[in-house]
């Protein structure tokens, strides 16, 4: 697996960017931060090179999550600790450690959470929190045909491109879509064309007035407080809050948790350390007694 990280030269980008998004150092422009609901599916499909089917949905039981857990939750950290708590938080209680569970769309949600999902909001925050205007999504709606893995891997990684680029409006041999696909699409690439030409998904231009239909799929700005996001589906619909407990665990509880383990190795280092040191004076001690120190 290859990772991508940022190069920091000091000029194009001047600082790590988690600090950068500290400090509020964010460039004044409106943005779009959004994500699939099974970006995860990007990670767990190259599990099953053979379930290549669209209805050969691949059977993954608690024991099969556990080993597979750290391919995501490495990210993070490789405390045994964290992988307890996404352990407790994504799988089903009443059959965690049976077999009777499917724990793949649990492996799906929690890599899509920690590479895709979460690090969105976080930014979301930041850059409102700066003074930046957001426009965030979340699509929930499964394609007719998905692009880059099996209908099982359900709206995974990438599948929001082919609405943005108008995949569902062309004529492929390949690639199927509904009719409300087609609109659907109609509808998200005006919005990513608008937010280009007037900094609002929803004004086709800055004079331009909203009409009662288009009301009805205005695309709310994004805030702090309500976490508001468009759902993109063939309906549109607006919601609030999409994953935020899930990214409170991950962008907030989990790293303050690892900070603790490893402090408290530090600890343990330091008293095992001193433990060496015996009060006795025994053969391993370097304590001084007036036995072994005289004269002093």
């Amino acid at each position: 697996m290859v990772f991508f990280a940022p190069t920091i030269d000091g000029t194009f980008l001047p600082s790590k960017p988690e600090k950068l998004l500290e400090k509020g150092a964010i460039n004044d422009a409106v943005s779009i931060i959004g994500a699939n609901a099974d970006e995860g599916m990007l990670m767990v499909m190259l599990m099953f090179p053979n379930n290549t089917a669209d209805d050969d949905e691949p059977f993954m039981d608690g024991t099969a999550f556990a080993s597979s857990l750290p391919m995501c939750s490495m990210l993070m950290s490789t405390e045994p600790m964290v992988n307890k708590l996404l352990k407790m938080a994504y799988t089903n209680a009443k059959c965690a450690e049976g077999p009777a569970c499917n724990h793949l769309d649990a492996l799906s949600q929690v890599c899509g959470d920690i590479m895709f999902v979460c690090p969105g909001e976080k930014n979301a925050r930041a850059f409102t929190k700066a003074g930046r205007k957001v426009y965030r999504y979340h699509m929930s709606h499964v394609p007719t045909t998905t692009l880059l893995g099996p209908k099982w891997t359900k709206c995974n990684h990438g599948d929001d491109l082919s609405f943005v680029f108008g995949l569902p409006l062309m004529d492929f041999e390949f690639y199927e879509f509904t009719e409300d696909e087609a609109s659907m699409s109609i509808k998200t690439i005006t919005y990513w064309a608008n937010l280009a030409k007037t900094g609002n998904p929803n004004l086709s231009s800055l004079d331009a007035e909203l009409t009662d239909e288009e009301k009805k799929t205005e695309w709310p700005l994004f805030t702090v407080e309500g976490l508001e996001y468009k759902d993109l589906t063939p309906a549109m619909l607006n919601g609030r809050g999409i994953k935020a407990q899930e990214c409170r665990y991950i962008n907030e509880f989990i790293p303050e948790l690892i900070k603790y383990v490893e402090e408290a190795r530090k600890g343990e280092a330091v008293n095992d350390g001193a433990n060496k040191w015996t009060q006795d004076g025994d053969s391993a001690s370097e304590t001084c007694t007036d036995e072994k120190c005289p004269g002093e």
